[in-house]
């Protein structure tokens, strides 16, 4: 039996609607020494029927399907990487498209630069054509919705960054490290890259490898899930040596919190109502020339009021979780 080089762990649960697309591309051209596994998370919607039958229209019989009976993607991630046959690792997000030749151009790029993660550019695209998923796609992608995330855009050459959107990295160097921590649901790639570089590693952002992700298409979806992101970031942090998290992480925690005390402190004194005003028009008019500017870019006018409303779901979303986080950092124990 001919041992693969290359093994490609795909941890997903219920992406029935969304796995076909992904595995279909990530399928290599060119013949590779190459493993797929999909790790599911004990999926309720066909998610490891349909993964099943495209790999064996696909792969011919280069792949493995195994049950996470946790679940949850972190130890999903483990597990396909203790079974790995391949000395290379390569993470895929179910959810997401890839580039042509995407596996092709990590396994070069990993061997060629000398670091120990590289990843690529996270292209946001609307999963649907309505409007509102439009302008949740542009928002999530706007410097102002990313936090300026290098992953997220903006980088037009290789660079060295503190993270990349799932990766490509030796199974050695994460076994070095202990693996992803399995607590961690939100930070664990961050968490992830922060051990590899404290050992000394280079993560690596390449922009040719190309991954196209589909957005949330309604508020409420993108509110819940930036509100989980949010408290994750920093209640996680309980579960690592140090924090996972940047001072961009905390940017929506801060506003939060200073117009929460603005707002109490108002009550009683006029000067503090006046900064609260003050701090909302600032904001507003922030997120008025952002929107502005995307409509104009775009020339898609007609989402300026949804781009508005998936600015300020996003921003108070994140800085309401993070605040919730960091009161059960407070006063809840490990």
């Amino acid at each position: 039996m001919i041992v693969p080089e290359v093994t490609v762990i795909i941890p997903c649960r219920n992406e029935g609607y969304f796995i076909e697309e992904c595995i279909t591309s990530l399928v290599p051209e060119r013949e590779m020494n190459i493993e797929f596994l999909i790790i599911d998370g004990m999926s309720e919607d066909k998610t490891a029927e349909k993964a099943k039958a495209t790999c064996d229209r696909l792969l011919k019989g280069s792949y493995r399907i195994l049950q996470n009976p946790k679940k949850r993607k972190t130890p999903g991630l483990n597990m396909g990487i203790r079974e790995a046959s391949g000395e290379i690792i390569i993470v895929a997000d179910a959810h997401s498209k890839y580039c042509k030749d995407y596996i092709e151009k990590c396994v070069f790029h990993l061997k060629e630069s000398g670091a120990v993660n590289v990843g690529g550019l996270w292209n946001i695209r609307p999963r649907s054509n309505t409007r509102k998923a439009l302008a949740i796609a542009y928002a999530l992608q706007s410097r102002l919705g990313t936090g300026l995330a290098k992953f997220k855009g903006g980088v037009s050459e290789q660079k060295e960054v503190d993270t990349v959107p799932f990766g490509c990295f030796w199974k050695k160097d994460a076994q070095k490290i202990g693996l992803f921590n399995e607590n961690l649901v939100r930070t664990e790639d961050i968490d992830f890259n922060k051990r590899l570089r404290k050992e000394g590693g280079k993560i690596i952002l390449f922009p040719d490898l190309e991954i196209e992700y589909l957005a949330r298409d309604n508020y409420r979806d993108l509110w819940r899930n930036n509100y989980i992101t949010g408290e994750g970031v920093i209640w996680e942090s309980v579960y690592t040596d140090s924090s996972p998290i940047s001072f961009r992480h905390l940017v929506p925690l801060i506003f939060v919190m200073s117009l929460l005390f603005l707002g109490f402190m108002g009550f009683f004194l006029l000067e503090f109502k006046y900064l609260f005003i003050s701090l909302i028009v600032l904001y507003m008019l922030l997120v008025f020339i952002e929107s502005a500017r995307i409509c104009r870019g775009s020339e898609q006018a007609r989402l300026f009021f949804h781009l508005i409303a998936s600015f300020v779901v996003i921003h108070f979303s994140y800085g309401l979780g993070s605040l919730v986080g960091g009161l059960k950092r407070i006063f809840q124990r490990k």
